[in-house]
């Protein structure tokens, strides 16, 4: 790996944790599962360290921070269904009742929070 590789690396860590910082409990717990379980080690290795939780201690308690960890791992999972069902779907109403329906099941988050979820769905579901 080049050293442009790895300074890109460990400037997407920083800015998923400068960003995780940054929002509601929910989200932040989101986006740093998202980048420790999947972008992370998307590409050749070396992988940087996974994002630690504890780095959210302020916002909440470790029992709350691991209930979110564990939703965001079963968002990551639906988001794979949700986004396979969405690519078949052909009709517009067809595409935004699986969105909504998508969105109800995981409620409260925000726009990029489940765009980033679909997103990974996605590339698996054409992989």
């Amino acid at each position: 790996m080049t050293d442009a590789a790895s300074a890109y690396r460990a400037q997407e860590r920083a800015e998923t944790l400068r960003c995780a910082l940054g929002l509601p409990i929910a989200d932040a717990v989101c986006r740093i599962v998202f980048y420790n379980d999947w972008r992370r080690t998307f590409g050749p290795p070396p992988y940087c360290e996974p994002i630690p939780l504890d780095a959210l201690n302020s916002k909440g308690t470790a029992a709350e921070l691991n209930e979110w960890t564990e939703r965001a791992r079963h968002m990551m999972r639906d988001g794979d269904h949700v986004a396979d069902a969405f690519r078949r779907e052909t009709d517009q109403a067809g595409r935004d009742a699986i969105l909504a329906a998508f969105r109800g099941r995981h409620p409260g988050l925000e726009r990029e929070t489940y765009d980033e979820a679909l997103v990974r769905g996605l590339f698996w579901s054409i992989w």
